[in-house]
């Protein structure tokens, strides 16, 4: 059973802007930044978002979740929501807050299915030209502009 793309690709890049190296790291060039800069809000935010995210990734990928696994899950995505819309930067509201819409339009899409990531509404929701550019601007921004964490 394969995991909606989309939600997994912004889980991952949004992980590697606050993580450190990885192997995805040679699939996007990121802005030098200086370690010794504190993250913004919006940063830890991120970050905070990518850690809610990777459960629910998790379980769409393995499947067969359970209805209170996958509120658990969904429930944690949803308040990261709030607080990353809610501490992007001015320029970048509008541009988070579409991809917080177009990333809980393949979570509805998720539950609706009862955790079948392989069903055609799930992989429509996730593979829109829409939903890849807008995770894929939202990536960009936080590579540019949060921190890595040092290893």
């Amino acid at each position: 059973m394969e995991a909606p793309r989309a939600l997994l690709a912004a889980a991952a890049a949004v992980l590697l802007a606050g993580c450190g190296t990885s192997v995805a790291d040679a699939d996007v060039a990121a802005a030098p930044t200086s370690p010794a800069v504190a993250p913004t809000p919006f940063c830890t935010a991120a970050r905070a978002h990518a850690d809610a995210l990777r459960p629910l990734a998790l379980l769409a990928q393995r499947g067969g979740a359970t209805p209170d696994q996958l509120a658990s899950a969904v429930a944690a995505v949803h308040n990261a929501d709030v607080d990353l819309v809610a501490t992007a930067p001015r320029d970048q509201v509008g541009l988070v807050q579409h991809y917080v819409e177009l990333l809980n339009a393949q979570i509805d899409a998720l539950v609706r299915a009862g955790g079948n990531a392989s069903d055609p509404a799930v992989s429509a929701a996730s593979d829109s030209r829409d939903a890849k550019d807008t995770a894929q601007q939202v990536t960009t921004y936080i590579l540019r502009r949060c921190p890595r964490a040092q290893n």
